[in-house]
């Protein structure tokens, strides 16, 4: 495979790393967050960071999606707000994109969440 073609997927690589660290600590859903909720949380940003320097705005959506879920079951809801948002601004007419839409109504559901 090429070389361009890995990098670029770099960022998914490092968004399902994050899922599977979040699946593994889901248990501690509104309590303490757990090592892995910290490993998932870094690996998400890191997922969002990589696919951001690639100007990969799609996959920096999927990422962010996943990030926002974990930092919203931490409790940090402000925080998954703020990350979801930024990647969602690259995309002024989203229609078109399932990816970029669930991510539109997710942060809505954020921030509506945020208003209760």
């Amino acid at each position: 495979s090429d070389a361009g073609g890995e990098a670029h997927s770099l960022a998914e690589v490092w968004r399902l790393r994050g899922e599977v660290l979040a699946a593994r600590g889901g248990g501690s859903r509104r309590t303490a967050r757990s090592v892995d909720d910290d490993a998932a949380v870094a690996a998400l940003r890191r997922a969002v960071a990589i696919a951001r320097s690639q100007s990969a705005a799609l996959l920096e959506v999927r990422a962010a999606a996943s990030l926002a879920n974990r930092l919203a079951a931490c409790g940090a809801r402000d925080a998954a707000v703020a990350e979801l948002a930024a990647a969602c601004e690259r995309f002024p007419e989203p229609q078109g994109s399932p990816a970029v839409l669930a991510a539109l109504t997710q942060l809505e559901q954020l921030r509506a969440a945020g208003k209760k």
